[in-house]
């Protein structure tokens, strides 16, 4: 817990000194988040002040969390479309008594959580509409939902997994299949990636190459294995 409330802390740079902050809004003030409570000020013990930080927290495409969250999500995604095939089709189905025990750790309290902050954040990010820049929450999530691909989102991170208390539990990595979902958006997140760390264009075009080839490499090895073993 303590180590998720201090990743939660880092990306969100609550913990910055209010001379950081002061400086930064001095010298470029269209890029600073909404108002918050100062980091001096804020009690982690007080809930209406966690009730205001929501209400009041907003961010701008090209913020910093922004951009961490973007390259966060871009492995998250790639992690599930390299180890959900690999453990449907090689790793020991009895993953509770194994040593892979570590990648249901990793998916639980890892990927899935990025998930679920990158739809949060995605629901807060701000735009610019008509030369007007738009940060009303309501017309954010209004926004959200029908062009920023909020029912795709959520297929991702349905809680399909609880049916392994009924299929078992060699069916978990089938029932994960859902966060690949992810991978119909892989387009616009590496173009988010491409402007956020200002890469070369033919490199990242190399890089897509590469990643369609390695995808398309690793899923044709698991699904010939996984057609074999069950022959």
């Amino acid at each position: 817990f303590t180590a998720i409330m201090i990743w939660v802390r880092s990306l969100f740079g609550i913990n910055r000194s209010q001379s950081q902050v002061k400086e930064k809004d001095e010298e470029n003030p269209s890029s600073s988040l909404s108002p918050s409570p100062s980091p001096r000020q804020f009690d982690w013990r007080n809930p209406q002040q966690w009730i205001d930080w929501y209400h009041a927290f907003t961010l701008r495409p090209n913020s910093r969390i922004r951009k961490r969250l973007t390259i966060y999500l871009n492995l998250c995604v790639f992690y599930n479309a390299i180890i959900i095939p690999l453990r449907m089709s090689f790793i020991d189905k009895d993953l509770i008594n194994s040593p892979t025990i570590w990648i249901l750790l990793l998916d639980y309290f890892v990927v899935d959580p990025i998930y679920i902050v990158d739809m949060f954040c995605k629901a807060r990010t701000t735009f610019t509409k008509d030369g007007r820049h738009v940060q009303e929450l309501d017309v954010l999530w209004q926004t959200y939902k029908s062009e920023g691909g909020f029912r795709l989102h959520l297929i991702s991170i349905l809680p399909f997994d609880i049916l392994a208390i009924y299929f078992g539990q060699s069916a978990l990595p089938f029932l994960r299949l859902n966060r690949v979902v992810r991978l119909l958006s892989l387009q616009k997140l590496l173009s988010d990636l491409e402007k956020y760390i200002s890469a070369n264009v033919n490199v990242m075009r190399l890089v897509k190459l590469m990643i369609v080839i390695i995808l398309y490499v690793h899923w044709s090895g698991c699904l010939f294995f996984l057609i074999g073993s069950y022959e």
